[in-house]
């Protein structure tokens, strides 16, 4: 499945506006990158994250996945992960603790939130949601420029910014969301159980999201299995799921959908 063309209507109403403050986010990078202010350190950090994440949601792609060696994504992933870590966590902007501590109770917690929106583009570069990523770059601008123009980050004009954006309602936005979910057209996940070579670890980094030891051994111990084995589990856990309707007294003929839930590597 084409990641951008599923979005890309919304993607071209916001297209030139991204690439606009993208230049605008990397001039204001290398201003803050001499910045010995709390602000200026926090604004430094994130504008370093955006563009980070823009380099990764243009080389993200099906050719990615098949040239790079495994060992060469996870690398690339860990990197991302690595503010995760306990160590780094007590010093990160993603821990409200930490924030409070830097900024104060009540704007640390602002920062908190505003600081964990930007962490979310790991997940829009990867699946080329570039509306996602123009909003909230236009949020990190308003802040660079308030910045810039000496005001004060205070807790209402904090809460205000984050009110702003955040109460913004896009009915493409939504209907998109619904077939996320729901929608028979969205196929990636279901592509990556169907196409993928289970031998073939660098199919587990598709899923983007945070691979650990713990989902690289479970893919390492079904990809074992033969294929025989694996078409019988399946077939029972078809079976088992249909009995429930069975034995709930319920209609399985009405249902034309289901949504089925599992750890990467299974």
């Amino acid at each position: 499945m084409d990641l951008k063309k599923f979005y890309s209507k919304l993607n071209n109403k916001v297209l030139n506006n991204y690439e606009n403050g993208l230049k605008k986010i990397v001039s204001a990078n290398k201003f803050l990158k001499a910045s010995s202010s709390k602000e200026g350190k926090f604004l430094y950090r994130v504008s370093k994250m955006i563009i980070q994440y823009d380099d990764f949601g243009r080389e993200v792609n099906e050719k990615y996945f098949t040239t790079a060696s495994f060992e060469d994504i996870k690398k690339k992933y860990d990197g991302f992960s690595k503010e995760l870590k306990p160590l780094n966590y007590k010093r990160s902007y993603l821990n409200p603790d930490y924030s409070a501590e830097i900024f104060g109770e009540k704007e640390g917690r602002m920062m908190h939130v505003i600081y964990s929106f930007f962490r979310q583009y790991r997940s829009f570069a990867f699946e080329q949601k570039i509306f996602k990523m123009e909003k909230y770059n236009r949020l990190f601008i308003e802040m660079y420029e308030a910045f810039a123009s000496k005001k004060k980050f205070s807790f209402k004009f904090l809460n205000n910014l984050i009110a702003d954006y955040e109460k913004s309602y896009d009915l493409d936005e939504a209907v998109l969301s619904f077939k996320e979910s729901l929608g028979k057209e969205y196929t990636y996940y279901k592509e990556i159980v169907l196409n993928s070579d289970p031998k073939d670890l660098r199919y587990l980094m598709r899923y983007n999201i945070n691979i650990t030891e713990n989902e690289i051994k479970t893919a390492e111990f079904f990809k074992k299995y033969s294929k025989k084995k694996l078409d019988i589990l399946a077939k029972q856990i078809a079976e088992a799921y249909e009995q429930g309707f069975v034995n709930n007294g319920k209609d399985i003929s009405k249902k034309s959908t289901v949504m089925i839930r599992f750890s990467a590597g299974q």
